[in-house]
């Protein structure tokens, strides 16, 4: 029995309703019926409190706050908790439903602040907004940090909801010494004979009485002199006028009047209203297209007072405003929406001492009905009886680049002056003109827009322009209207940044926009180009010594401490340039070096890999593993080292085929010196030397040092006339949108040959061989004159006589001088 009430929730008998905010933790309502010839209340009902300790029936009101005569029932929880969601307070509302029980579960929960104490206190308000359902007030005597506030709902016909969730007022305390405002509340009673007034009371000896003031339904109408508009002045039909430097003239009405509940208020009512001219456009940040004033295009906006007459009369009060139309209106299609808000005037307040002053000259509005009004102008086309325009608008574009096999556009960057879109767009007939028709042009954050060029134009004009100054973002004006049979051809020129490069193709969105229809045609389009980098790389090797002798004795591996113990110096160099006109980035050099043979003997000892030249970077280093650059680490001496830097010669390399092999062998076969490649006699490793980005017209050359492992010759190549070891290198750039030029060498290798030294002839030697060469001459004659072939043959056989013979020529002359 902390708190009770009675009505009747389940029919004719009356039933009483008590609140026990401590039962079972949480608290509880009981409902009580008793019948007319009981002698003892029936307990007809109990209701239960969801959360530990809430206080759930801490108050509890009977009323009818649906307007359907069924008694409803309202039950406070104030210590009701849940931190999750900052609640504090809770009041249930339970919506009879004309069934024989008005629970479990209630209809609607509303929540009050944390630490509020929302539902200490609630009342029936009566209908104080006559919408023919009771209202209630709730006391939150902790809201406001112990001030305290009263918060007003008014009823709801929905029995889903049977209050509007949404307060229609919160009354707080008006003195800062006032604590626990709304402690106590009570309501329904009509203290100066005209609404139902509301008495707050609190915990610091101070009671305030709130007194409902007049509540007028305003109906208003905002119209139009006009239904459509023409913007040319030829085409006058004499219901507007036409100034300048605003064309069009014509004028916009508001009309007002009010109705209350009682009949009994009967005042001239104080109104304020605002028009504002295209409610579209503004809310859209845009600007309107049409003013107040003839000489500012920006007042687009008016507010103005007006008086309603007293409801009796049932007359409106009205003003009527002048418009004018901008001379430049490029939106034809939409309408030109008149929007009106009105509220009552801000009154001064009475005086505080005089208590029961009237409050006839401080009405509200009713809230449930609009406070707003609209209407429109159309502006008149040529677009047939309809007056929508229906146009066909077609577009296609072409990147200005040559395709490839496949057709796709590719951009050949380093051979390409410009970037350029070439645009066609047409409105054919029988399409209809296109109003405010726009081309959009998306580009990739790469591009941005330069401008136009080749521009050919039928009855249209184009006009681009950067948005936000994002240059990678386009709006091209077609014209409004985009006459039917116009034709646009333009390149839309394009500049490229760094970024493009490394790119393997990009695409560039377009968009046709148009306020007119446009049925069935696709007005967004993708164009999709490749790239690529036209790249001009050669690599030449060359070789500190293009002979190199071995000889000597043999030195195991154990005994070398200086690299001059195992051998010779040797360097290989190769030299990478970027002729081209665009520079590379993430470029490698794949190096094969003759470091061992297949049985692991070292046959060119690599000391190091140094990378240098104009065109090398930080970045530039190469990648040989530890267990191949200098194993054994022997101090390089480069005085030591052959300092005489040679090009090899062109026929000795294949500059355009690639080659694998480590070594070869001059050897004497069939009577012959030829060259036998055996490759698998000599491993070569493999590694990477990183150039990164190459820039044009420079170069980087990588130099590997090494030692010609003499043992190695002397004991598995001694009998060969000469071996000629062979490292290579071949340019890669990892990146798939480079295209290299015919005139790039990317691949190239340097050879060495190991010649055997000739060995110093003994003197002994040469005797011996002298004496023995004499002693063989002397047998050999020896034996010639015991055969006979030193003797002279004197048997002659017949001798001819001699006889003397004249001359012919002696014979004529004789026989002509006879």
């Amino acid at each position: 029995g902390f708190s009770v009430d009675t009505g009747r929730l389940y029919g004719q008998f009356v039933n009483y309703v008590a609140g026990a905010p401590r039962a079972n933790d949480t608290g509880s309502v009981v409902v009580f019926e008793k019948e007319e010839q009981a002698k003892v209340l029936a307990m007809k009902e109990i209701l239960q409190g969801e959360n530990l300790a809430s206080s759930f029936g801490y108050d509890v009101k009977v009323v009818d706050i649906t307007g359907d005569d069924r008694q409803d029932l309202i039950v406070g929880a104030p210590q009701y908790y849940d931190k999750d969601n900052t609640y504090g307070g809770a009041v249930y509302i339970y919506v009879n439903k004309g069934l024989s029980r008005i629970g479990p579960t209630a209809t609607t929960i509303l929540y009050g602040e944390l630490d509020s104490s929302f539902g200490n206190s609630i009342t029936n308000l009566g209908d104080i907004n006559m919408d023919g359902a009771n209202d209630i007030a709730i006391g939150a005597p902790g809201a406001d940090d112990g001030a305290g506030a009263v918060y007003i709902y008014h009823g709801n016909p929905d029995p889903n909801l049977g209050v509007y969730v949404k307060p229609a007022q919160v009354a707080h305390t008006l003195e800062r010494n006032i604590s626990s405002f709304g402690y106590s509340v009570a309501g329904g009673l009509d203290m100066d004979l005209n609404y139902p007034d509301l008495l707050v009371g609190s915990l610091s000896d101070v009671a305030v009485l709130y007194r409902s003031r007049p509540i007028v339904n305003v109906l208003a109408s905002i119209t139009t002199s006009v239904d459509k508009i023409n913007l040319n002045p030829d085409a006058n039909d004499h219901t507007v006028e036409y100034t300048k430097p605003f064309h069009p003239r014509f004028n916009t009405t508001v009309c007002m009047n009010y109705t209350s509940t009682p009949n009994s208020f009967n005042e001239p009512v104080n109104m304020e209203f605002t028009v504002r001219i295209d409610i579209e456009r503004l809310e859209n940040e845009l600007r309107s297209r049409g003013t107040f004033s003839s000489t500012d295009l920006q007042q687009d906006t008016i507010t103005k007072n007006i008086t309603l007459l007293p409801q009796s009369s049932g007359q409106s009060a009205c003003k009527t405003l002048p418009v004018y139309i901008s001379h430049d209106v490029q939106d034809k299609l939409s309408p030109i929406i008149f929007d009106l808000t009105f509220d009552v005037s801000k009154q001064d307040t009475p005086d505080i001492a005089d208590v029961l002053a009237p409050l006839s000259r401080f009405p509200i509005l009713n809230k449930q009905i609009a406070n707003n009004s609209t209407t429109g102008v159309n502006i008149s086309k040529d677009c047939g009886p309809d007056e929508i325009c229906r146009s066909k608008i077609k577009m296609n574009a072409f990147h200005v680049v040559l395709p490839d096999s496949l057709g796709v556009p590719t951009l050949m960057l380093g051979t390409e002056e410009e970037i350029g879109l070439r645009v066609n767009i047409a409105n054919p007939y029988p399409g209809e003109d296109a109003h405010q028709a726009k081309l959009r042009i998306y580009l990739p954050p790469m591009l941005q827009y330069v401008g136009l060029a080749e521009v050919n134009l039928t009855s249209a004009n184009i006009l681009c322009t950067i948005v936000d100054n994002n240059a990678s973002f386009v709006e091209c004006s077609l014209g409004n209207p985009f006459e039917t049979d116009s034709f646009i051809s333009a390149i839309i020129i394009l500049e490229n940044d760094a970024t493009l490069y490394t790119s393997n193709g990009f695409a560039v969105q377009m968009q046709i926009l148009t306020s007119s229809l446009q049925p069935g045609h696709d007005m967004n389009v993708t164009y999709v180009a490749q790239v690529r980098v036209q790249a001009q790389i050669t690599i030449d090797g060359y070789t500190s010594a293009d002979q190199i002798p071995f000889g000597g004795k043999v030195v195991g591996e154990s005994a070398v401490h200086k690299p001059q113990d195992a051998g010779l110096y040797v360097t290989h160099s190769y030299e990478i340039t970027n002729s081209g006109t665009s520079a590379i980035d993430s470029v490698y050099v794949n190096i094969s070096w003759p470091q061992v043979i297949h049985n692991g003997k070292w046959l060119l000892y690599l000391l190091d890999a140094q990378v240098s030249g104009p065109g090398a970077t930080n970045e530039t280093i190469c990648n040989v593993p530890t267990e191949l650059t200098n194993p054994l680490k022997l101090k390089y001496q480069p005085l030591l080292s052959t300092p005489t830097r040679r090009k090899r010669q062109a026929q000795s390399v294949m500059m355009y085929r690639k080659s694998n092999r480590c070594i070869s062998f001059l050897i004497f076969l069939l009577n012959l010196w030829e060259w036998i490649n055996v490759d698998e006699l000599a491993r070569c490793v493999h590694f990477l030397c990183y150039l990164g980005t190459l820039e044009t017209q420079r170069k980087v050359d990588i130099n590997l040092r090494a030692v010609v492992w003499n043992s190695t010759f002397l004991e598995e190549y001694k009998g060969m006339g000469e071996v000629r070891v062979f490292s290579n290198a071949e340019v890669v750039v990892s990146r798939s949108n480079v295209q290299y030029s015919v005139s790039s060498i990317r691949f190239d290798e340097v050879s060495t040959s190991i010649l055997s030294e000739q060995q110093e002839v003994k003197l002994w030697i040469i005797v011996v061989a002298t004496l023995a060469g004499v002693i063989l001459l002397v047998l050999i004659v020896l034996l010639l004159w015991k055969c006979g072939f030193f003797k002279r043959r004197r048997d002659f056989g017949d001798y001819h006589k001699a006889r003397r013979h004249k001359q012919a020529s002696k014979k004529a002359d004789e026989t002509t001088e006879g």
